[in-house]
């Protein structure tokens, strides 16, 4: 009877302990987890309150949908979850099951339960005041406070009994993980934390990540599967952030580099962004430009290795082979002689977006079905740019050009030449060199100025974006689409509507990635929202809502 007893005490001081680490939903998370996915509620209610959803268009439709089927739902708050609480998604294989669970907060239990049909709540499980369900595979393990959901997917194309039952025994052993278990404890993870982020992501091993999601797609390509190990990705940690901010939306993502890449990374990254493009950038007469700045001689150096890296990991067979291959590459190319050419950074400029009368042949038909050639005219939205180049070795291509008015296929301008192939296109294309950059423009008058050193520089807030990045991608969407005819766009009325919105406020998003640094890269997505708006989620909601709105 004492033996009993002393098991019966044990059983329960492991529910009690196995529960009260429950309520720490990111410490259930196990240490094998492939990715982790976590929603601060607290962020986003402070920005966006449930009232204000409630009352949203979206709110609403929503709501109407949860009253089909659960009368009591009057609002978001209704449905039983902690809303400004912390929920949580992660990956897991395990055993050849793909599981993909969820862990989230509640604060009214009966409200949540009432989310399910009256004939499911009779198969609900009480074992210590915790509830089990499983609907066809699907179990849903709940407290007073807390609430894991796991769906699972089995990699064999079968699925017998025994795979059901592992997955309900997979979901209570997850309320098991002990503290050494855990996510927590590894390092990766805990640095990438943030505390202000709205959302954060974090992937262990982006390789062994790709490689397990595209596990089923290359299974049954024989000589191919070799694809799904994707370690030539390089990439260890990847990591990202959302951010909700007064005046901008942000995304930033840190991606760490396997140790075999790094050098290569640093070789390709090594290069200084050539501050001479400043002279030509005008901020007033930019409506989206892209950045790019690398040390040519630096791929030329590292991309033989990558590459066989890469075919080393797809076909194992020829390693030998693929590593003779680089070697003779490295050979070949003279990387010192291609830098002095391409200098490895590039700036394209879109100055402007013009509606234009274009010709183009067609062809009428008479009675007997003869065809006669026409010359008919449209409106064509072409694009005003220039695209600069950095080289050194002006001389080589001042000879280029000279060979190219030989066979008539550049005119000289004096300082600078005409492309006479560009006839056949509906725009027309100039070529310049000057302080060993090459300009290419769809602009006489703008590379005019360039050549006599009277074009006028306006870099403004962008000098940073272009200087401090290896790549930049802008783009000032409200200039864009005012200068996009209605007409050249078929638009529906939502759409329309929205984008009646957007010209009337300043949105602008821009793309950067920054130069290989302490083993890692870094990503930042930024969308400037106006100044004037409550915060830039509520900005955004407010977007969609009235896209949704049947007004």
């Amino acid at each position: 009877m004492k033996k009993k007893n002393n098991l019966l005490l044990a059983l329960l001081l492991s529910t009690t302990l196995i529960f009260a680490q429950f309520k720490s939903l990111e410490r259930i998370i196990p240490s094998n987890a492939e990715m982790v996915v976590s929603i601060n509620g607290n962020q986003i209610t402070e920005l966006l309150s449930i009232t204000n959803f409630d009352q949203s268009e979206i709110g609403q439709l929503l709501l109407k949908e949860m009253k089909r089927s659960s009368d009591h739902v009057k609002s978001i708050a209704d449905l039983g979850f902690k809303i400004d609480a912390k929920a949580y998604y992660f990956f897991e294989v395990k055993e050849n099951t793909s599981f993909h669970n969820f862990l989230i907060k509640i604060d009214n239990r009966e409200n949540f339960e009432k989310l399910f049909s009256s004939r499911d709540r009779k198969k609900i499980e009480i074992i210590n005041n915790t509830r089990i369900l499983d609907l066809r595979g699907d179990i849903s393990v709940w407290t007073d406070n807390s609430l894991l959901l796991s769906f699972s997917k089995s990699l064999h194309s079968t699925d017998d009994e025994n795979s059901k039952t592992s997955r309900k025994d997979y979901a209570l052993n997850l309320l098991k993980t002990s503290a050494i278990n855990s996510v927590l404890t590894i390092p990766s993870y805990t640095k990438s934390k943030n505390k202000k982020a709205s959302a954060s992501f974090w992937v262990k091993n982006y390789s062994d990540f790709m490689s397990l999601m595209l596990k089923d797609v290359f299974k049954s390509m024989g000589k191919l599967r070799g694809y799904q190990n994707m370690d030539f990705y390089g990439i260890n940690a990847l990591s990202g952030h959302l951010f909700f901010d007064k005046d901008k939306v942000a995304l930033k993502t840190t991606m760490h580099i396997d140790k075999e890449w790094q050098n290569d990374f640093k070789k390709i990254y090594d290069k200084k962004f050539n501050k001479k493009f400043y002279k030509y950038f005008n901020q007033n007469a930019a409506i989206a430009y892209f950045n790019l700045t690398m040390s040519t001689k630096g791929i030329l150096e590292s991309y033989p290795n990558i590459m066989a890296n890469m075919y080393e990991t797809i076909l194992p067979k020829y390693k030998e082979e693929t590593r003779v291959a680089a070697d003779l590459l490295n050979i070949i190319l003279d990387e010192e002689a291609i830098e002095e050419l391409i200098g490895g950074d590039f700036l394209f400029v879109l100055n402007d977006l013009k509606q234009q009368e274009t010709n183009y042949t067609s062809y009428d038909y008479d009675a007997d079905y003869k065809k006669t050639e026409v010359i008919k005219t449209k409106q064509e939205l072409l694009p005003d740019f220039t695209l600069m180049m950095s080289s050194k070795n002006e001389k080589f291509l001042t000879r280029i050009m000279r060979l190219g008015i030989k066979h008539d296929l550049l005119g000289n301008k004096g300082s600078y030449y005409s492309i006479i192939e560009a006839k056949k296109l509906p725009i027309d294309l100039f070529i310049g060199i000057k302080n060993n950059i090459v300009f290419l423009t769809s602009s006489e008058n703008r590379l005019q100025q360039i050549m006599l050193g009277t074009f006028k520089s306006n870099l403004g807030k962008h000098k940073k974006l272009l200087s401090k990045n290896a790549m930049t991608f802008y783009v000032n969407g409200t200039e864009i689409i005012k200068k996009t005819p209605k007409d050249m766009i078929n638009f529906d009325k939502k759409f329309e509507k929205l984008m009646k919105i957007v010209v009337n406020k300043k949105l602008e998003v821009a793309l950067s990635t920054s130069k290989f640094k302490a083993s890692k890269i870094e990503t930042k997505l930024i969308i400037n929202t106006p100044e004037n708006e409550e915060n830039s989620l509520r900005f955004f909601f407010d977007l969609f809502n009235e896209f949704v709105s049947n007004k």
